[in-house]
């Protein structure tokens, strides 16, 4: 397996720390913030929409709340695909999910436990955030224990992908890549761009990627997955 990551795999040690990303949040340091155009429903304003870039993306410098969505989207979804054979329900990627996971005290059925994802709770909540949830609670918004259940409505305290023990991130990187780091089937190629997805027909079958300047192509034994902001393509 070939992995491309455009930016440096390289982040600082402050990231492994829950509340460390709030130290990036305004920084280009390892985000490229994207101005969007005026949008008439936000009175004129303009939003900032952040690209991560370093290697595990989101996952190395976002928040880290652990948060599958709700039933009923994924039921959309699997609906607008259509008929292609795979089953996008919720139901049936529920064990997916709960396979790769490592709750440290969310169980079956919406949870896994052994898995190389780490889920837990922050550890600790303050006395303003109790009195939030209370309060919301007070006015009608029912109490969540679990917002990974299918239905995330209410008020509640979200799970994060934070090491359980050792209470730190658990970003891909750390549950799926570091893992692999020794193993041959792996290699990870840093600072490379991709400048074209190459396709056989309506196959895609490897890429062309930049690294110093230099181009190169790669032919793919099996599939192609990509992750971008903008796409060109070209015939084998």
């Amino acid at each position: 397996m070939l992995l491309l990551e455009a930016e440096s795999d390289e982040y600082h040690p402050v990231l492994k720390m829950p509340a460390g990303y709030i130290k990036f949040l305004a920084s280009d340091k390892y985000l490229t913030l994207h101005q969007t155009e005026n949008q008439p429903q936000l009175n004129g304003r303009g939003v900032i929409v952040p690209q991560v870039k370093v290697l595990g993306g989101g996952s190395t410098v976002n928040a880290m709340v652990y948060m599958r969505g709700h039933k009923q989207d994924y039921a959309d979804w699997n609906s607008a695909l259509g008929n292609q054979g795979i089953d996008w329900s919720l139901d049936a990627l529920l064990p997916h999910f709960t396979a790769i996971e490592d709750n440290d005290h969310l169980g079956a059925p919406h949870h896994g436990v052994g898995g190389p994802m780490k889920v837990s709770h922050l550890g600790h909540f303050s006395p303003l955030s109790r009195a939030y949830v209370k309060t919301l609670q007070a006015l009608g918004i029912p109490y969540t224990p679990d917002f990974n259940s299918g239905d995330p409505f209410g008020v509640g305290f979200m799970q994060h992908t934070i090491n359980g023990q050792t209470r730190q991130r658990c970003s891909v990187v750390d549950a799926f890549i570091n893992p692999l780091r020794q193993d041959d089937r792996l290699t990870i190629v840093t600072h490379a761009v991709v400048e074209e997805i190459l396709f056989e027909g309506d196959s895609a079958c490897g890429v062309r990627y930049s690294k110093q300047g230099d181009s190169q192509q790669v032919r793919a034994s099996q599939e192609v997955i990509l992750a971008a902001v903008r796409i060109r393509l070209q015939s084998c």
